[in-house]
């Protein structure tokens, strides 16, 4: 079966409908989105930080539940200010 054409005056009617519609809510669709993402943002990602910052989850370990570790710190070897100021 094949789709029925419409007539080449109301295509033209119609893209130019599509066309004003793009125009009006392309825009729309940003500002929509902009919000949308900015409230999701401020509530996932703010909200959470600011529990964990205020909650036990921030609280730091004591020593004995720290987990022990064979890395020690090692003083820099000493050079000249110029060698640390250049890369190679």
């Amino acid at each position: 079966m094949r789709k029925p054409v419409p007539a080449t005056g109301l295509k033209k009617v119609l893209e130019a409908f599509s066309k004003g519609l793009m125009t009006v809510l392309k825009p729309m669709q940003i500002i929509g989105n902009f919000v949308f993402l900015t409230v999701a943002y401020v509530f996932g990602v703010g909200l959470s930080s600011l529990f964990y910052r205020l909650g036990p989850g921030r609280r730091a370990k004591t020593e004995s539940e720290q987990v022990e570790s064979y890395w020690s710190d090692v003083p820099p070897a000493p050079r000249d200010r110029d060698a640390w100021l250049r890369p190679f």
